[in-house]
């Protein structure tokens, strides 16, 4: 038969503390408290939460701070659960905070003095209990931009491509709508397409995306252009001018050589068409009357003795005056 020794009221004291020691403890491992961000990547001029979870029992005060520790000096306010007045203020309050009774924090219109190191105390009816988080606020990423260095490219030549932007964190590549070929040769920080021999299979349309953890941007097409041999990428400038000027020099002789040629026809070529004597040139139209003319004979002799010393009797060719046609036609 065995027994059992009965205990004492200061053994069974001692018993009942450890027990609720233990439990505390075991309910503050199981019952951590958590602070989660609500947007999880803030961006300034917006608004985020300091959302606490975890938290076990009834909350009877709530102290927030800013530091690496909960030093007054740290403090941004205290929220007392069971006060006319919960809020009391500590030396890094600012107007754009708002405690809640769940224990959470929210500031809004962010700024990026904003991120940093915040705590947070929660003291409940069972146990008090605290909580940390660091966060960064971040500013949007401005659009990117392509430049080409240098800026006019000919084939064999050292060739960058840079895209610049700001707040960035990564900067992805791509030509002509896909992933970059794996011959291409990047920067450390992947800002930077290094060509060391430019060649025309380079050619094409590049672009650049820029990231950070908060947002993301896309640059314009850049359009890599890389003439063969010595060709360059104003050639087609100068070829064009070029033709330009030989079109106006042709134009312009064509007008002279016309201009010459008018003045031939209208000073040179009359000239020629004046006939020197009434024998270089005969209308063909002009209409011509035998006109015989008679001398009074004077001794006339036979012809087979003696020879006239007057002058024969001959023809004479005389111009149709326009008389004579006003005569036919009476």
């Amino acid at each position: 038969m065995s027994y059992r020794r009965k205990t004492t009221a200061a053994e069974d004291r001692a018993m009942s503390g450890s027990t609720i020691t233990v439990l505390s403890a075991w309910m503050a491992i199981v019952s951590a408290i958590n602070i989660q961000l609500i947007p999880e990547n803030p961006v300034i001029q917006s608004s985020v939460t300091l959302n606490v979870t975890g938290i076990i029992g009834k909350i009877l005060t709530i102290l927030w701070c800013k530091g690496p520790n909960t030093n007054s000096e740290n403090h941004i306010l205290t929220y007392l659960a069971n006060d006319d007045s919960p809020i009391i203020v500590g030396d890094k309050y600012f107007t754009r905070v708002q405690a809640f009774s769940n224990g959470s924090l929210a500031i809004t219109n962010l700024s990026v003095h904003d991120g940093g190191q915040y705590m947070v105390k929660i003291q409940t009816q069972i146990a008090p209990d605290q909580a940390s988080i660091d966060f960064r606020v971040y500013e949007p990423v401005s659009k990117p931009i392509i430049t080409a260095s240098p800026s006019q490219v000919q084939e064999s030549d050292a060739v960058n491509l840079t895209c610049s932007a700001v707040n960035a964190d990564q900067i992805i590549w791509k030509k002509d709508g896909s992933i970059l070929p794996d011959d291409i040769r990047l920067s450390a920080d992947n800002t930077t397409i290094e060509f060391s021999s430019v060649n025309n299979t380079d050619a094409g349309n590049y672009q650049c995306e820029a990231r950070n953890i908060a947002s993301q941007s896309t640059s314009d097409l850049y359009t890599l252009t890389v003439p063969y041999g010595s060709e360059c990428s104003t050639c087609g400038t100068n070829t064009a001018a070029i033709s330009g000027v030989a079109c106006a020099a042709v134009l312009i002789i064509a007008i002279l050589l016309s201009i010459c040629f008018l003045l031939y026809k209208k000073c040179v070529h009359p000239v020629h068409d004046i006939p020197r004597s009434p024998y270089e040139r005969e209308d063909p139209c002009v209409i011509y009357d035998n006109v015989l003319e008679l001398t009074p004979a004077r001794n006339i002799q036979p012809y087979s003795t003696q020879r006239s010393k007057e002058e024969p009797a001959y023809m004479v060719l005389q111009y149709a005056s326009e008389s004579h046609y006003n005569e036919i036609n009476r």
